[in-house]
């Protein structure tokens, strides 16, 4: 990629402006191209403004954040050389020195490996994706034979995606794990086998194991011919390895602040639905019965049990019938509610709808057992309380984003207001807030919490993605942060982001301890502002800027003298993240919602040599009181509430160009942005 290109250049010449130089090329980027590349590998802490002894610090222009003199005066920094001895892209070496420091430097290679090659995770094939294209299918049994196979090869996916925290990178790292256990164990028949069950690669797998030990072996030998050798790692509490805080924390370091905000969202009407029959709502999906299917009149349990077997043991299935407005007229609307034994099946089934939110039901006899169809029933409009709802907001610019990385594996519109702070700059460049869709071919495709709530949570993406007509974001390499310990994605967020500002109430309404209610974080063109769910003290905010010291130094020039012991690093975060902290009070917590709403853009200044500098004091919060943002913005899926009876009406007409919610194709028109 181009920030590659661009920082073995500044390797090569430390002095000259990487444009100069690239404009002897064949085909030569533009000078705006470079400045962008020079600016995100300035966020990306591979290049600083020369400070420290350099040359005086060079603010970033104005007009779009850039190091000046197009990066002349910038300088590589040590992770920055680190990188440039690395066959993969900037964020990816990135991601494996910060391993080597956290004491994960194994699974930090996996992991670069994995978000570098093809995923190890197979799809179906089937001829309508190898043909050229052509009207849609219209057969319902086909389409049900599909969805099912589909749902087989998604299930082990799932699995791993689940047990790993809801992380994208982590369940390929799982089967990767357990891949090369059968290995050693069984032998490559067993592992083949395994492979084939997991519906994996094993050549995609073999492919990984190679290049991370390649990579290991490249870092080990760079550290040595430049003298950077890391502390001793010390004795570590862990066993079988880093635990899932740890690796989550390591993905934040290398990523962050690539966040994006939401929560689960759902229409009242059908929340009201499942509470009145007294189900799970975290194992209950609803659907309406498309028009074209005589109503539903031909529907039975029997038909539902039998179309959804993939998706495990059907509990529960509830048809019921109710008038609603179409175009004015009212209009008899079949409803489906459909609750399972357990919160896999109810993310299988919205899996088994597809992308168009459609998912066929052949319909036999009176019991289920005709051998061949009589007809379809097709449940549209899927509907999940658990469902999580994602909004980023980002730089209109960023349609002439330099070179992405190399591509990696990884809510939707209606979430609530996001509290992204808007970026204005002197040349007039203006950001929007889009709504973020997962991958459609990867775990995060039903990406839900444990149960419907109200609170914020926040996603993490190795890269990002312009889809439908770049009207919305994908986000690849998805991680939903944790909810537990209570505030530990927000912790995250401030340990590791590199521009950090925290926000206090007003001083005639802070306590009298003091502390931040509020936090930011910014890479420099974008700022995500969030609210805390407790007060952060004096006291944690030390414990934080000591930990993002030690990770500094072992990353730093001088990483045996100024780093800590990999075993200490990952003391430090579990310390942080375990401390339990009082949770704000009602006013408080809705006076941090509004601070955080009304957050104006991180400048970000220079970009030091540190990687992650120490945060400031809080910064007091003023005039944001005057109106809380409690049930401000557009309120949340506005067309889904009117397909189900919602006050604003409507019908259940299924969009064909729709999906389902948060997922799109990988063989929609992408342009990939920087991260």
């Amino acid at each position: 990629s181009l920030l590659n290109l661009v920082l073995k250049v500044k390797t090569i010449a430390p002095d000259a402006p990487p444009a100069a130089l690239l404009d002897e090329a064949i085909q030569p980027p533009t000078t705006a191209r470079v400045a962008a590349a020079v600016d995100a590998l300035g966020a990306l802490g591979a290049l600083a403004t020369a400070v420290d002894g350099g040359r005086p610090g060079v603010k970033p222009s104005a007009a779009g954040g850039s190091l000046s003199e197009g990066g002349a005066c910038a300088r590589v920094t040590t992770l920055g050389r680190l990188v440039a001895s690395l066959p993969v892209s900037v964020p990816m070496g990135r991601l494996l020195v910060l391993g080597e420091a956290f004491g994960c430097g194994r699974q930090a290679a996996l992991l670069a490996a994995l978000l570098t090659l093809p995923d190890p995770f197979l799809q179906p094939y089937t001829r309508a994706a190898a043909a050229p294209a052509a009207e849609p299918a219209t057969d319902g049994a086909a389409e049900a034979a599909a969805a099912e196979e589909d749902v087989g090869f998604f299930k082990p996916r799932l699995v791993h995606f689940t047990a790993r925290g809801c992380s994208d990178p982590l369940a390929a790292l799982a089967l990767f794990d357990e891949w090369q256990r059968v290995l050693s164990t069984g032998g490559p028949p067993a592992a083949a086998q395994y492979a084939q069950a997991q519906r994996a690669s094993y050549k995609r797998l073999s492919e990984i194991e190679y290049l991370s030990r390649e990579l290991s072996s490249r870092l080990k030998r760079e550290r040595l011919e430049s003298g950077l050798s890391l502390p001793p790692p010390g004795t570590s509490a862990a066993d079988g390895g880093p635990n899932l805080l740890t690796l989550q924390a390591l993905l934040c370091a290398a990523f962050l602040p690539n966040l994006a905000l939401g929560r689960t969202t759902c229409p009242p009407a059908v929340l009201a639905d499942i509470a009145r029959h007294r189900l799970d709502p975290s194992r209950t999906v609803a659907f309406i019965v498309g028009s074209g299917s005589q109503g539903g009149a031909h529907l039975t349990q029997a038909n539902l049990a039998a179309a959804l077997k993939p998706c495990g043991k059907l509990e529960q299935s509830i048809i019921s019938k109710s008038r609603v407005h179409v175009n004015g007229a009212l209009s008899l609307q079949t409803s489906a509610l459909l609750s399972f034994a357990s919160q896999e099946g109810a993310q299988l089934a919205l899996r088994m709808a597809g992308m168009r939110g459609s998912l066929p039901v052949p319909l036999t006899g009176a019991d289920g057992t005709a051998r061949q169809p009589v007809g379809t029933a097709w449940l549209q409009a899927p509907q999940y309380a658990c469902r999580l709802r994602f909004q980023r907001l980002t730089c209109l610019e960023d349609t002439a984003a330099v070179a992405p990385p190399e591509p990696a594996a990884g809510g939707v519109e209606g979430a609530a207001p996001a509290r992204l702070a808007a970026a204005h700059d002197d040349a007039g460049e203006s950001a929007e807030v889009l709504p973020v869709d997962q991958v459609w071919h990867s775990g995060s495709a039903v990406l839900s919490a444990a149960e419907p709530s109200p609170e914020e949570r926040l996603l993490l993406a190795t890269a990002w993605s312009r889809a439908g007509y770049r009207k919305k974001l994908l986000a690849h390499g998805a991680t939903l942060l944790p909810a537990k310990p209570a505030g530990a994605a927000q912790l995250l967020a401030l340990t590791f982001s590199r521009h950090v500002r925290l926000l206090a109430p007003p001083a005639d309404a802070a306590p009298a301890a003091g502390g931040a209610i509020a936090a930011q974080v910014a890479d420099g063109e974008r700022a995500v502002a969030f609210a805390l769910p407790w007060l952060l003290r004096r006291a944690d905010l030390d414990a934080i800027n000591e930990l993002r010291a030690a990770l500094s130094g072992s990353v730093g020039e001088r990483p045996a003298a100024d780093g800590e012991p990999a075993a200490a690093i990952q003391l430090r975060l579990m310390k942080l993240l375990v401390e339990k902290r009082p949770q704000l009070s009602e006013g408080l917590a809705a006076m941090a919602a509004a601070i955080a709403a009304d957050a104006t853009n991180l400048n970000c200044g220079e970009w030091p040599s540190t990687l992650l500098p120490p945060i400031g004091e809080p910064a007091g919060a003023s005039g944001v009181l005057a109106e809380l943002a409690a049930g401000g913005g557009a309120e949340p899926m506005e067309e889904e509430e009117a397909a189900w009876g919602g006050a604003h009406g409507g019908g259940a007409a299924h969009d064909e160009a729709g999906g389902v919610d948060g997922a799109a194709s990988d063989e929609e028109d992408l342009e990939l942005l920087e991260i």
